[in-house]
């Protein structure tokens, strides 16, 4: 069953702030020694969705619709490098009508991983985003 939560005044000023030229995205990245395993990881991202039900939401007019199946849908995009690759330059814009507000990749190789983390500001900040 699809959840409906009405879009409050702040995450409305983010919409309208939101432009290609200057995206309103925020974004975290960690690196870590090892390779993650992508299953935990996966678990993880899932989980931790039931805490930011706007990790897996899309936007309808006014108001963020959220279905418990997309939740199933979260998923890391990884890329396998020599050596964990470089630091993420993919802060664009966030189209949350057709996507997640959340971007989630690994880059994983050699001893060390990447995990970037990218998100409309409309759907979190990052306040939120530590507890997520």
């Amino acid at each position: 069953m699809t959840r409906r939560l009405k879009v409050t005044s702040v995450e409305r000023y983010h919409l309208c702030d939101d432009t290609p030229e200057n995206p309103n995205v925020i974004g975290c990245e960690l690196t870590v020694s090892g390779n993650v395993d992508l299953d935990i990881a996966t678990a993880a991202l899932r989980d931790s969705s039931r805490r930011h039900p706007l990790a897996y939401a899309r936007l309808k007019g006014k108001y963020w619709c959220m279905n418990p199946d997309d939740r199933n849908r979260l998923s890391w995009q990884v890329v396998e490098t020599d050596d964990g690759g470089e630091p993420s330059e993919d802060i664009r814009a966030i189209d949350l009508k057709t996507e997640f507000p959340g971007k989630f990749v690994i880059r994983r190789g050699g001893q060390r991983t990447r995990l970037s983390f990218r998100t409309h500001h409309a759907a979190g900040d990052g306040g939120g985003g530590l507890q997520f």
